[in-house]
């Protein structure tokens, strides 16, 4: 059983080592590494044997872009399996490997769902600590799946590469059957408020592309404040814990 994880990365210093420590396991690490980075991203990438591929924005961000390329390389994989992530998604089992639960998977199963809680730093949390499995470190959340928001992190990012390849912008194109094979795993995306200020205004908000704001595309991101962050933390300090 292979298995090769495909993301992509702009200014991820803080996120990247718990990325390559997380997915340890995988067989190979693929990178769309961004160019315009001004951080360390690169020299971690190189220095966890990621596969680096390079990608030059045109127009700052273009999520269509950036998914096209993903595409690309999650398309010439030769693993059995290949899981499209985002720098802050962690996807696992909680009882085995990965690696595991894909190969048991019965035949002709060639694409499975990640349901990806969205965490929060709770009010028992430590800091970040980038030499720790993220898994550990975040295990707070909103557990409620019925909500829009939430929904639109349970993604088919799963696949057998000789059969699909095809992914959507941001990997949302796919509503699984809630009784089928799926995996789980955590959306760090506001895991820590200082980290989503910088990764949603800075690395987000003020390098969105004209096509990005045409399309829709990173919505979310759009009009996005510090203040704002900071409440949605505060609210979420006390959620429950999910695993």
């Amino acid at each position: 059983m292979s298995v090769a994880i495909v993301t992509t990365m702009y200014n991820e210093e803080i996120l990247a080592p718990l990325f390559f420590l997380h997915y340890n396991w995988a067989d190979e690490i693929h990178v769309l590494y961004d160019v315009d980075s001004t951080d360390n991203t690169f020299e971690i990438c190189k220095n966890n044997g990621a596969i680096i591929h390079d990608l030059k924005f045109p127009d700052m961000m273009d999520a269509g872009i950036k998914q096209s390329e993903l595409n690309k390389i999650f398309g010439s994989l030769t693993t059995e399996w290949g899981i499209i992530v985002d720098a802050d998604e962690f996807v696992f089992h909680d009882f085995f490997s990965v690696n595991i639960f894909l190969q048991q998977l019965p035949y002709g199963v060639d694409r499975v769902s990640a349901w990806l809680w969205n965490v929060y730093r709770h009010v028992t949390d430590k800091d970040i600590v980038t030499t720790h499995p993220p898994k550990y470190q975040r295990r707070h959340g909103d557990p409620n799946f019925e909500d829009w928001y939430n929904r639109h992190y349970i993604k088919s990012c799963i696949a057998r590469p000789r059969y699909f390849s095809n992914f959507n912008v941001g990997c949302h194109d796919f509503n699984p059957n809630p009784n089928a094979p799926s995996l789980i795993g955590t959306h760090w995306k506001m895991a820590d408020p200082e980290l989503a200020i910088i990764r949603r205004i800075k690395n987000g908000r003020d390098r969105q592309s004209k096509m990005n704001l045409s399309q829709n595309w990173q919505c979310h991101d759009f009009h996005i404040t510090e203040e704002q962050i900071r409440n949605e933390c505060k609210q979420h300090e006390n959620d429950p814990l999910l695993f």
